[in-house]
C-alpha cells in the first residue's frame, strides 16, 4: 500500500495516510488486516490483540468497541474475499476461520447478547459456507472441511495446553470442568 501511494504525484496521499494512522489505531489495524499477508495464527494474534486493546485494561468489551472490532473483521473478510478471487482458497478460509476462533470465546466479555459479535460470526460462517459450496468438486469441498477440522483440533489442543487452570484429569474423563487451583 505504501508503494502504491508513494508512486502518486508529490506523495501527498501517503503523508495524509500517515497523519491519519498516527491518530487512529483502528485505521492502523484495518490497514494491517487488509493489506499485510498474515497466516492463520498471525490473524488470530492480530484480532486478539485488537480486542485486548479495546478492553482498555478491563474485562468487558463496550458496544463501541464491538463496532471497532467489526471494522477489523470486515477488513479481514475483504482480504479473504480478495484471496478467494485470486485462487488462494486455503488462505481465504484461514482468515474467516481465525475470525470465528477469536470472536466466539470473546462473546462472554460483551454487554447484553453481543449482537455485533453474533453478526460477525454469522458473516464469517456465511463466507466459509459459500467458499465450500462454490468448489466445483466434492474432493475440494472435503479438503476444505478437513482443513478446518484439523485447524480447530490443533488450536484447541494448543489452547488446552496453555491453559494452566485446566484440570487435565477432568478433561480426560470427559468432564468440561475447570479446577479451582
Amino acid at each position: 500500500m505504501e508503494k502504491v501511494l508513494s508512486a502518486l504525484p508529490n506523495n501527498g496521499h501517503l503523508t495524509t495516510l500517515w497523519e491519519y494512522a498516527v491518530d487512529d489505531e483502528t485505521l492502523r489495524y484495518k490497514m494491517v488486516a487488509r493489506f499485510v499477508p498474515l497466516d492463520y495464527l498471525e490473524t488470530i494474534a492480530l484480532l486478539q490483540g485488537f480486542i485486548q486493546n479495546e478492553k482498555n485494561g478491563g474485562h468487558t468489551i463496550t458496544e463501541d468497541s464491538e463496532d471497532e472490532v467489526e471494522k477489523i473483521t470486515e477488513a479481514l473478510l475483504l482480504r479473504a474475499s480478495s484471496c478467494s478471487t485470486d485462487g488462494k482458497i486455503d488462505e481465504a478460509m484461514d482468515i474467516a476461520f481465525a475470525i470465528l476462533k477469536v470472536i466466539e470465546p470473546a462473546m462472554e466479555n460483551v454487554y447484553d447478547e453481543g449482537y455485533t459479535f453474533q453478526c460477525i460470526m454469522e458473516e464469517a460462517f456465511d463466507f466459509i459456507t459459500t467458499m465450500i459450496d462454490e468448489q466445483n468438486s466434492v474432493k475440494k469441498q472435503q479438503h476444505l472441511r478437513n482443513r478446518l477440522l484439523k485447524q480447530h483440533e490443533e488450536r484447541t489442543d494448543a489452547e488446552r495446553y496453555c491453559d494452566h487452570m485446566w484440570d487435565e484429569n477432568c478433561w480426560l474423563n470427559g468432564e468440561n470442568v475447570r479446577s479451582s487451583k
